[in-house]
């Protein structure tokens, strides 16, 4: 007569009177399967696997299960359907695939990332689970930046907050409150260039061009020109926001009479178009404010600084 066994781990439970002479057989075979339910380790290896899985007797009665190799595709391993347990899940493996633990129940699957051990409930009924913690299992879309819900305490994701780990940046969808102090080391464009360490605008020299001279307002609000001659081709304003108000210093050279050609879109108060400042290394400063609803500068000349 073949002794029963125990659902999870195929323990033999023998019966009254059962293994008359041979009682020791089923005894030890459990004392080494408790063994290995306890303190075993099964190691997969799958180099070139892909699909779902189902795990033997062998490799999912030991709680430590490691995976290895380079899988073909995304691996699920599954526990035979009405099997639990908990498990040390590491996944060893190389490449782009994932790999999961599982239930053939049915229910969701745990994917753990390469490197990590993820502790993992198999739930004979309802599947596998991360066994750490089920309020702060983490939530949300790829990218998507985790938080814990105010009133719940459980994590979430936020779908206006992503992070993109390739260029390391950050999109913020809605308003970005900021209780400290907020250092910006790079470039912030179409927005307003802060130095670092300062509330001041990053002023940007523009090289002298008598004709095709162009700013890109998605740089700064402040620029500078030395000019060496005439701007005889009106500059191009481009990148420019709805309200952008822009400062630009103007200089002549040490031998002074340039003019300038100002765009067409530029609007001047009473009309008038005015001239630069004309003794050499005399400073004006050009001061004008984009409207969208326009397409229009309203423009004012602030003359020869002294």
């Amino acid at each position: 007569m073949v002794d029963p066994v125990t659902t999870n781990k195929a323990l033999a439970q023998p019966p009254n009177a059962a293994d008359p002479g041979t009682w020791d057989q089923p005894m030890n075979n459990n004392a080494g399967a408790l063994d290995a339910v306890l303190g075993g380790l099964t190691t997969i290896n799958a180099q070139g696997a892909s699909g779902v899985i189902a795990l033997t007797l062998a490799q999912y009665r030991p709680a430590n299960v490691v995976v290895t190799g380079v899988p073909a595709g995304n691996l699920t391993y599954n526990l035979p359907a009405g099997v639990g347990g908990f498990y040390f899940f590491q996944n060893n493996t190389t490449g782009p695939a994932t790999v999961s633990l599982g239930s053939a129940s049915g229910g969701a699957a745990v994917a753990v990332p390469q490197g990590d051990c993820a502790v993992i409930v198999v739930d004979p009924v309802y599947g596998a689970r991360r066994g750490d913690s089920i309020d702060t299992e983490a939530a949300g879309g790829p990218g998507q930046v985790q938080y814990a819900d105010p009133v719940s305490g459980n994590f979430a994701g936020a779908a206006g907050l992503t992070y993109n780990s390739t260029t390391q940046a950050v999109a913020v969808g809605g308003p970005l409150s900021v209780g400290g102090a907020l250092a910006v080391t790079g470039f912030a464009t179409r927005r307003l260039i802060f130095n670092p360490g300062s509330a001041s605008t990053r002023p940007i020299a523009i090289a002298f061009s008598a004709t095709g001279m162009s700013i890109d307002c998605s740089q700064s609000n402040v620029f500078s020109t030395v000019l060496n001659g005439s701007i005889t081709g009106a500059p191009a304003f481009a990148n420019m926001d709805d309200g952008q108000t822009v400062n630009w210093r103007l200089q002549q050279d040490s031998v002074g009479n340039r003019t300038m050609a100002w765009p067409s879109n530029f609007r001047w108060p009473g009309g008038t178009v005015p001239t630069l400042s004309t003794p050499a290394n005399a400073v004006d400063l050009l001061v004008c404010t984009f409207f969208a609803s326009s397409g229009a500068w309203l423009a004012n000349l602030l003359k020869n600084f002294a």
